[in-house]
């Protein structure tokens, strides 16, 4: 066995060995067709280097002849398949003269099939034995150039050309290092290649082929791409496995769960931390189905449709719910994800991060309680301002009652009454006892302290409800109430005897600011309207002072009060409520032109039906 026999083999398994590493990364990685096509070149440069030892030990013209002929498609094979590696790697360059070049190549190869010496010879005459270093020997070709080998020439340097135009064209957008690199290599390769078998077959050179030698400049280089590949990926592992450890210390810190769920093996992967807060175990299998049983049975049907409906609009979807925890504890979550796709742009599932917000909640529910105990407290406040006016509105219907029933009295006592004036007493009664009872159930639901029960509500018969409680306050203060009511409101959501308080505030605070001008006319203007389509406005006007011009808005804060007596607490608790409720209150001086005064106003949005929520599979 001579160095001929160990060095050949050796640049064959180099190619073999980078052929399968680069066919491998094919799999694995967004760009395969690269990765395929070097693999497919480093295979048939493995062919020729196989084929170049073979033609070294022949003894035969018509085996050499056979060998002859694989090596030339061998050839073609690795230069064709180099240079759509370099049209898909390098995105550049003069396409034709790519496919001019492999077709002018593949065309002169055809020929060969009818000639005894394939696409260089016409024949070959005799094979001669050339010694070498270390008692080693080769055998080389004499025999009859083939014309036609000229197209395997103009193919060669076709796919040269385009080469070297797109490793230009690549250095001008900025890949310098690959222009250099890779595409330096295949150009050595081509031209390498190409004169060292032209001056074979002229018989200017008696040398073995060494096609696939020239081909180690490639796999040097590619080499040295996959070593810079693997070092930045690497680079990139750390880079990725630190920044998983500060997400992940940053997500334990902020008590999030990150997840991925995977639509088509209906798999969540969720962090410790997530099955720790879902009330799974580290090895437990997790499922849509598993996760919905978690889910609270009142949320999980709006949950499931925000799920779907962000799979249906490739949208996010944000939520907040209630777990059923195994020992029975109820837990708060707030949930957001996004979709997730695949390289083809199909729905994989949702990604995304939940957060226990259970104290939170809690909070909020305490914070509700307080502003409920603040609210009821200013109610029975306002009440106790108004107990003077109440009581003459009571007194009335009482009066009338006490006169009716002794008027009554006297007539029958003398016989006189007749059934018709009976009757007639009797209404009156009975009208002016509902009237007394009108006013006492508004006083209780005033005061009485419930939870919030919200549903349905006309604005409109709310602002009717006030006018009669205030009726008495009007009267003592000689002040007018006019109406201005859109009719057929829709009816927004809330808690009617809140959104009196409210009213009543606004109405109380306008007789109020109109004491301090006596000498002008006391009027009150409560009007409703609608505000687009989907908000409706009710707004109290009077044609007091108005309010301070330097800040308006500081009437709503906290202890801020024009009022001598007052505490600073009504407007602030009657904001807080209208924005409970979603909506908003503001105020502001009417303007010159339409006279003195100040406006409050606010505005609720309108009640939605509640719509059927979609049945779970």
């Amino acid at each position: 066995m001579t160095w001929i026999d160990l060095l050949w083999p050796m640049v064959t398994g180099a190619c073999l060995t980078l052929g399968l590493i680069n066919l491998r990364i094919a799999f694995a990685e967004k760009l395969r067709a690269v990765r395929l096509w070097f693999s497919l070149s480093a295979f048939w440069a493995a062919l020729a280097s196989m084929i170049e030892l073979a033609l070294m030990r022949t003894d035969t013209p018509a085996r050499y002849e056979t060998l002859l002929a694989w090596g030339d498609l061998a050839t073609w094979g690795t230069m064709t398949s180099l240079t759509a590696f370099i049209w898909v790697f390098f995105g550049t360059g003069t396409k034709w003269l790519a496919v001019a070049g492999s077709a002018a190549y593949a065309f002169g190869l055809l020929f060969y099939l009818g000639s005894d010496g394939g696409l260089f010879y016409t024949g070959i005459t005799n094979l001669r034995i050339v010694p070498t270093y270390g008692g080693a020997s080769f055998r080389v070709a004499e025999g009859v150039p083939n014309p036609w080998g000229l197209l395997a020439y103009v193919g060669a340097f076709l796919m040269m050309a385009f080469v070297a135009d797109s490793s230009v064209r690549l250095w001008r957008r900025g890949g310098r290092r690959r222009a250099i690199v890779v595409g330096g290599s295949l150009v050595f390769f081509i031209v390498t290649a190409t004169v060292q078998s032209a001056l074979i077959e002229r018989g200017v050179v008696r040398a073995p082929y060494l096609i696939s030698w020239f081909y180690l400049a490639i796999l040097i280089a590619m080499g040295h791409e996959l070593a810079l590949d693997v070092f930045a990926a690497t680079k990139l592992g750390r880079e990725l496995h630190v920044s998983q450890q500060r997400m992940g210390l940053a997500a334990e810190s902020a008590r999030l769960a990150i997840w991925d769920w995977d639509a088509q093996r209906d798999e969540v992967w969720i962090t410790p931390e997530g099955r720790a807060m879902l009330g799974f175990g580290p090895k437990e299998h997790i499922g849509l189905k598993e996760l919905s049983q978690r889910v609270h049975p009142d949320d999980r049907a709006a949950r499931e449709a925000a799920i779907q409906r962000a799979l249906d609009t490739r949208s996010t979807y944000e939520m907040e719910y209630r777990l059923m925890m195994p020992d029975g504890a109820v837990r708060w979550i707030s949930a957001r994800g996004r979709y997730a796709q695949d390289d083809n742009g199909s729905t994989t599932g949702i990604v995304g991060v939940s957060m226990d917000i259970t104290r939170q909640k809690q909070t909020d529910l305490e914070v509700e309680r307080h502003r409920q105990d603040l609210g009821h407290l200013a109610r029975v406040a306002l009440v106790g301002e108004m107990a003077t006016s109440l009581a003459h509105e009571l007194n009335q219907p009482l009066t009338a009652i006490v006169t009716n029933a002794g008027a009554a009295q006297r007539f029958l006592a003398r016989d006189e009454l007749k059934r018709e004036e009976l009757q007639e007493v009797l209404t009156d009664i009975a009208a002016d006892g509902r009237r007394a009872g009108e006013v006492i159930r508004g006083i209780k639901g005033m005061v009485r302290k419930v939870d919030s029960a919200r549903g349905p509500v006309d604005l409109n018969t709310v602002i009717a409800d006030v006018l009669r409680l205030v009726r008495a306050d009007a009267l003592a203060h000689d002040c007018t109430l006019a109406t201005d009511l859109e009719p057929d409101l829709p009816a927004v959501t809330g808690d009617a005897v809140q959104l009196q308080q409210v009213l009543l505030n606004l109405v109380i605070n306008a007789f109020d600011a109109m004491k301090q001008n006596p000498g002008e006319k006391c009027r009150v203007e409560l009007s409703t309207r609608r505000d687009g389509a989907n908000f409706i406005e009710v707004a109290v006007r009077d044609h007091g002072p108005g309010l301070p011009p330097d800040a308006p808005a500081k009437v709503f804060e906290r202890f801020f009060s024009t009022k001598k007596e007052g505490m600073g607490m009504g407007l602030a608790i009657a904001r807080s409520i209208i924005e409970a409720h979603g909506g908003t209150l503001d105020a502001a001086n009417v303007a010159a032109s339409v006279g003195r005064g100040a406006r409050f106003w606010f505005r609720l949005p309108v009640r939605i039906a509640a719509a059927t929520p979609p049945q779970s599979s």
